[in-house]
């Protein structure tokens, strides 16, 4: 399975109109981004579209991570900060998660903001596996999240993402800040390099 740059780039929803799937909130107006605290992990396939630019440059794209949910009513999730993909490729990736799939509006991964998903699909092995990684920011907390992506060559326009928050600012949700994180780097195996440093945090708590 031959992956060039430019292709896992489109993969990754970085550069495209956000038109593809997604999930929204069971509740009209609602928010069904995830905690950074709780549901740390999830698993969901990700179904992409075709997209053509101007010069005639054909892609696959799709949303496939959002930033974390933030506790300020007026701001409810975190802006994304830095952000890496991984510059290699894994092949031939064994498999054993299950991730949801979903079709219909409200479905999702959010166990309090969504209904259940539709069904779920445990691939036995991803012909190719590469990771993005994200920092999550707002006025206060920073955390790091490491989507890692695999493919099938009989099904390319889905993807499966594993979403995982790699670190935190803070030990629960409203406590003090301990550090302020930010994405430096990430491989095809999810393993996520970070900056890490004493901004934002007291002398007791650093």
């Amino acid at each position: 399975m031959k992956t060039s740059a430019a292709a896992i780039i489109a993969l990754a929803g970085l550069a495209s109109p956000v038109i593809a799937q997604d999930s929204v909130a069971s509740s009209p107006g609602g928010n069904d981004a995830l905690s950074a605290y709780s549901n740390t992990r999830v698993a969901y396939a990700v179904d992409l579209i075709p997209f053509t630019t101007s010069w005639g440059r054909e892609f696959l794209i799709a949303p496939i991570v959002k930033s974390s949910a933030d506790p300020d009513p007026l701001f409810r999730t975190h802006l994304l900060g830095s952000s890496a993909i991984s510059p290699d490729v894994a092949i031939n990736v064994p498999n054993s998660a299950s991730f949801a799939v979903w079709d219909a509006p409200g479905e999702g991964v959010n166990p309090t903001a969504n209904s259940a998903p539709a069904s779920s699909e445990t691939p036995a092995q991803f012909d190719a596996q590469f990771a993005v990684a994200i920092t999550d920011i707002s006025s206060s907390a920073t955390n790091a999240v490491t989507a890692i992506i695999g493919i099938n060559e009989d099904n390319p326009s889905r993807v499966y993402v594993q979403r995982i928050v790699s670190a935190n600012s803070r030990a629960a949700s409203g406590s003090d800040d301990t550090s302020t994180l930010a994405v430096g780097g990430v491989n095809a195996q999810g393993f996520t390099a970070l900056r890490v440093d004493s901004f934002n945090t007291s002398t007791t708590n650093n």
